[in-house]
């Protein structure tokens, strides 16, 4: 049986991420409108920039929507998943556009040390997640390969005009 306080901590938690997906949702949608508003051609000009962007709105808003969901709900597993998968892809997603829009108007090098953080910053938070909880070394671990792919494949490759 689950004990009352940690019924209270899983609820504040999905709360939060909640909360977090919302804000990061605001950051896409602005950043979204304001390269339509100021330069509509980036958008077309850099086809995965835009897309994206575009598709950052949509995975954060399911996310959020599964996290509401997901103590109304009796699966609550498949719930904590799809929040989970469609915000790692979001996120991912938002921070490339942040790290090619660097590469564009700032330069290289700085669009680099913006991966590079990202990257050693996931796996520091993935370092103190596991060294507290040994159970979530697999779990972590798939996680951080796929945010560092995508954001290789997605975000570094694209800002080196690869």
């Amino acid at each position: 049986m689950v004990k009352k306080e940690d019924l209270e901590a899983v609820h504040f938690k999905a709360d939060n991420r909640a909360r977090i997906n919302l804000h990061l949702l605001g950051i896409a949608f602005t950043a979204f409108t304001l390269i339509v508003t100021l330069k509509p051609e980036l958008l077309r000009d850099y086809t995965l920039l835009g897309l994206q962007l575009a598709l950052s709105i949509p995975l954060f808003i399911t996310s959020t929507l599964c996290r509401v969901n997901q103590f109304s709900k009796e699966s609550n597993k498949h719930w904590n998943n799809l929040a989970y998968i469609t915000f790692l892809l979001a996120y991912s997603m938002l921070v490339n556009v942040l790290g090619i829009l660097l590469a564009l108007f700032v330069s290289i090098g700085l669009s680099m040390l913006f991966f590079v953080m990202n990257v050693l910053l996931a796996m520091l938070y993935s370092y103190f997640g596991v060294r507290f909880n040994r159970a979530e070394l697999k779990s972590r671990l798939y996680k951080d390969i796929f945010f560092i792919i995508i954001l290789i494949l997605l975000g570094v490759l694209p800002s080196l005009m690869v």
